[in-house]
């Protein structure tokens, strides 16, 4: 049984294969339509019996039977298309036959796509990692879905973060520090992130980090700063090292 994958010709996908035998085949449904044919019997009446057969492919609903029609029947039924994209079609198809028969893989629109199974185990191991990695996609998303309503509740409204709320977000790193203890830290020789004025040194190297807000109260200008969501992960970094925290102790993808 062999894994087929799935080639857009002409706005048709056409499942592509590769038989026990080295023979690469399309599907015959999918291969006749994209030659204009109505039905696939249609086209498979037109070639002899060494150009067509039958391969159990893998399929969403499960292994299938299918009819088929291998290499030298894909280039019969190219070359008998009257259809007006059927010159686009003979390069296309060319180009993916050649690509299978010397790498056993394909490119489409410049992705490599997946290298074809040589035996049932090959694909079995396939079908496992590709189960494997999408559970595991899956249970991180879930575990951070709460982490970003928690953020989103924390942002302000122009999408940056005021230090209670920094403070709050990285209180797993510092200990529990509040918003004043927090930004004497930011302030203090070993970090010295902020200014007395609680802005950053070298504002503009790190205004993808920092929003600093000129606040004017009579004839003082006294600035408020704010955090971007970039900034909440260059902060992280520069907690983590100070407080020689592990990275990997912390989910995939976590701020705090």
């Amino acid at each position: 049984m062999n894994e087929i994958q799935l080639f857009d010709v002409a706005g048709t996908g056409i499942r592509f294969g590769t038989a026990e035998d080295g023979r690469p085949y399309a599907v015959a449904a999918d291969f006749a339509k994209a030659m204009g044919h109505a039905k696939a019997t249609d086209a498979t009446r037109l070639l002899d019996e060494g150009e067509k057969g039958t391969q159990i492919v893998r399929t969403p609903g499960g292994p299938q039977q299918m009819n088929v029609i291998y290499e030298d029947g894909m280039w019969e039924l190219i070359f008998r298309s009257t259809i007006p994209g059927a010159k686009v079609i003979k390069k296309r198809v060319k180009e993916i036959l050649r690509q299978i028969r010397e790498t056993g893989r394909y490119v489409v629109a410049g992705v490599d796509q997946p290298a074809i199974p040589e035996d049932y185990s090959a694909a079995l191991r396939r079908l496992a990692d590709e189960h494997d990695a999408r559970v595991l996609a899956e249970s991180q998303r879930d575990a951070l879905k709460p982490l970003a309503e928690a953020y989103s509740d924390l942002m302000e409204a122009d999408g940056t973060f005021d230090w209670a709320a920094v403070a709050q977000i990285f209180s797993r790193i510092t200990g529990g520090l509040g918003r004043n203890n927090f930004l004497e830290l930011l302030r203090g020789d070993d970090l010295k992130i902020l200014k007395a004025n609680n802005t950053p040194y070298q504002v503009k190297p790190l205004d993808r980090y920092f929003k600093v807000i000129p606040t004017k109260a009579g004839n003082d200008s006294t600035p408020t700063t704010r955090v971007t969501p970039e900034g909440l992960d260059w902060l992280r970094k520069r907690l983590v090292k100070h407080f020689n925290h592990q990275p990997g102790l912390f989910a995939i993808g976590e701020i705090a």
